[in-house]
């Protein structure tokens, strides 16, 4: 089972006035078919709280935070991101918040799209097909065609 590690206080017993939490998760499950990878899991982050979900292999920590992202459908609970329901505003609760999951390769789900990208490609490819000639008169340069990558 995952354990939520928190450094922020959890009441106002010492004098902190706390505003409405930034993330709240209240009784989360998520199932893969008859697998349960998340049960009941409950918890909330305060703006400028420090958070941590500790567990071993399998306990459902990465699920827990793709389904607080919004890159996978709970299938029961409550979930809360700076007042978005990640399930049905992903889209506009993703210009808000950032993430490095564990892998460094995007989500399927996740695409990046920059409107200078195409630009950017399309000079790079101009100036590697133009051939250079140095001082000395001789051209350099690759002859055969550049495969694009996909």
């Amino acid at each position: 089972m995952a354990r939520v590690l928190s450094t922020f206080p959890s009441s106002s017993s010492e004098g902190i006035a706390l505003a409405a939490p930034v993330v709240m998760v209240e009784h989360l499950e998520k199932r893969y078919g008859e697998t349960i990878a998340v049960q009941d899991v409950s918890f909330e982050v305060s703006a400028g709280e420090i958070f941590g979900i500790l567990g071993p292999n399998g306990s459902g920590k990465t699920t827990t935070v793709e389904c607080v992202q919004g890159l996978r459908r709970i299938d029961g609970g409550t979930v809360r991101v700076l007042g978005y329901d990640p399930a049905h505003q992903a889209g506009e609760l993703r210009h808000h918040i950032g993430a490095q999951l564990q892998e460094s390769a995007l989500p399927d789900r996740m695409r990046v799209r920059l409107p200078h990208c195409r630009r950017h490609r399309d000079g790079v490819a101009a100036r590697q097909r133009r051939t250079h000639r140095p001082a000395g008169g001789a051209s350099v340069g690759s002859t055969r065609p550049r495969t694009p990558r996909r």
